[in-house]
């Protein structure tokens, strides 16, 4: 409201908040999304183009309020697939995964990420990549060597997680391969064409 300039924070918002309705919504695990960023207090508009990732969802459009509508028929010509039932998408359910402190006050409950991962918002990915980091753990200390594992996603997606889940099972000081966890989230640069 009454921004004059496409500031990248509140770009790369519009552009969490797709990514998030994506992955999180039921009822938008299929459909294209769209994100569009107005400046109230813009009086032009970056260059109109749509530009789709591989997940369905367009970089975000930039648009001042008097290009809103060229920018919605611009979408409506090109996003093609199934007509959305206004109804059923909006009783559909949200599945977001546990916030970082639900996460922490269950893990030191004695339950594991699994236990506490939602289902639909990646229950299974979270345990095999927990698992998978366990295994890479196990072969390094076998053969006397360092690994760093790199656990990617997006916002929500369980990253966190399944880093404490590995450093709680692993926390035994006096084990081989204790753990310490510590938490450091890395910015990617997402630039709209």
């Amino acid at each position: 409201m009454g921004e004059i300039a496409f500031e990248r924070a509140a770009v790369d918002q519009v552009w969490d908040y797709a990514l998030d309705l994506k992955n999180f919504h039921q009822a938008s695990h299929s459909v294209s999304i769209v994100p569009i960023l107005i400046a109230t207090g813009a009086t032009a508009s970056a260059p109109l183009a749509l530009h789709v990732d591989q997940d369905m969802v367009y970089r975000p459009i930039l648009v001042h309020p008097a290009g809103f509508r060229e920018v919605i028929d611009l979408a409506l010509r090109a996003v093609t697939g199934a007509v959305l039932d206004e109804q059923r998408w909006a009783r559909a359910p949200y599945y977001p995964t546990p916030t970082i402190v639900e996460a922490a006050r269950a893990l030191y409950a004695q339950h594991s990420v699994e236990a506490i991962a939602r289902y639909d918002a990646g229950a299974q990915n979270l345990r095999a990549t927990s698992s998978r980091i366990e295994e890479l753990v196990d072969e390094a200390r076998a053969r006397g060597r360092k690994l760093i594992c790199f656990v990617t996603g997006v916002p929500g997606a369980g990253k966190t997680l399944v880093g404490l889940n590995v450093a709680t099972r692993r926390r035994d000081v006096d084990q081989p391969t204790h753990a310490v966890f510590s938490f450091r989230e890395w910015a990617s640069c997402r630039c709209p064409s």
